[in-house]
């Protein structure tokens, strides 16, 4: 993959070493990264069906999986989802209806909500594969969850 400064950091006072910025390289990733993200949908797709959980979506497992690393207000969710396309609602209410997920208020914000996942949500992901220990992997390593989007959001 390319670096992120690599493609955008234009030179200036600051930094004249800085490379321009290179539109055709940028598109190349950007083409990368999405025949990448079609292969990993397709793959999980099919272990969904695999594991015989058809009512679940790739993007509704994602949700579980992120939210089994911790709690997340759902713009936040998005943001780690990197999901714009339509509301994340449209996902999240099949979870929240199944009793996978629960919606509690913010412990410092009144007006917002974090996103919890229920046992329930939790053992929809061990049948699709995902154990205790890799849910937790990350946040063992120093800094991996140090990203804006995947902080515990304040619980």
């Amino acid at each position: 993959m390319v670096e992120h400064a690599d493609i955008y950091r234009a030179p200036g006072p600051t930094d004249p070493q800085a490379k321009p910025f290179d539109a055709a390289r940028a598109l190349d990733e950007l083409c990368q990264a999405h025949e990448r993200l079609d292969t990993l949908h397709y793959a999980i797709l099919h272990w969904i069906h695999w594991c015989r959980i058809p009512d679940l979506s790739p993007l509704q497992v994602a949700i579980l999986y992120i939210l089994s690393r911790g709690p997340q207000q759902p713009s936040r969710l998005g943001m780690a989802l990197f999901h714009r396309d339509r509301p994340l609602a449209y996902s999240l209410k099949p979870l929240l209806s199944r009793g996978l997920i629960e919606e509690r208020p913010h412990r410092h914000d009144g007006r917002a909500k974090l996103l919890h996942v229920t046992p329930a949500g939790l053992a929809v992901l061990r049948r699709f594969g995902v154990r205790d220990e890799a849910m937790t992997a990350l946040a063992r390593i120093p800094g991996a969850l140090d990203r804006p989007a995947f902080k515990d959001a304040g619980a």
